[in-house]
């Protein structure tokens, strides 16, 4: 006689698929990055949602006062980041890591910087549950980027700066794509694709959202 069926992992591959229906509704095609999507469930890093909540395509609360990016738009930057096999990625707030552990699925290596010691403690946790071995997971002021001298082949923020840091260029590898929001902070700002070639810098905006505005400096909170 057959196992009844977990109801549990039904209810999470139910979840999983409205959340890939929310992002081809918000307009990404990129069907290796969805099937990359697909193998990384939302509800794990945010464990005090059900799969339901967790994979709706809504903002969730964090610890220390936080909140996630929506996935609709994280969906929207990785799909302009365009990573691949072989790639070094930064990455500018860790958040719940759920947005991490999709690039790592697809990067060779990532290293990902929060502010926030509550949040990365978290998250480099759970990488290490989940095998993802490839993530250097460290409390850091974004603002200056890989403070040990890393350069990268992607770089990604999750959270809008007034203008472009001038390390964050100098660290992305000619050849290389940086995603950020550029603009005031309550206002609509301009997700911006930066490029890298070897005659210099070259920006392209993308489409507008609204984003918090990333906070200088280490927080002595946990």
């Amino acid at each position: 006689m057959a196992d009844a069926a977990d109801p549990g992992r039904e209810a999470a591959a139910l979840a999983t698929m409205q959340l890939l229906l929310a992002l081809r509704q918000a307009g990404i095609r990129d069907q290796a990055l969805l099937r990359t999507i697909e193998t990384v469930p939302r509800q794990p890093f945010l464990p005090h949602l059900s799969a339901a909540a967790a994979s709706s395509d809504i903002v969730a609360p964090l610890a220390c006062g936080q909140m996630t990016t929506r996935p609709a738009l994280v969906g929207r930057m990785l799909e302009a980041l365009q990573v691949g096999g072989g790639h070094g990625v930064l990455e500018i707030g860790t958040g719940s890591g759920w947005p991490t552990a999709v690039v790592a699925r697809r990067a060779a290596t990532v290293v990902t910087l929060d502010r926030w010691r509550g949040l990365t403690q978290a998250a480099k946790a759970l990488f290490a549950t989940l095998g993802l071995g490839n993530i250097e997971t460290r409390t850091a002021d974004g603002f200056k980027g890989d403070q040990r001298g890393g350069k990268f082949d992607r770089i990604i923020a999750y959270g809008a700066v007034p203008t472009l840091p001038d390390c964050w260029g100098e660290q992305l590898l000619p050849g290389g794509r940086l995603v950020v929001a550029i603009g005031a902070p309550g206002a609509r700002q301009a997700v911006t694709l930066v490029t890298k070639t070897r005659d210099g810098i070259g920006r392209e905006m993308l489409f507008e959202a609204r984003l918090p505005m990333l906070v200088e400096g280490v927080s002595e909170r946990l």
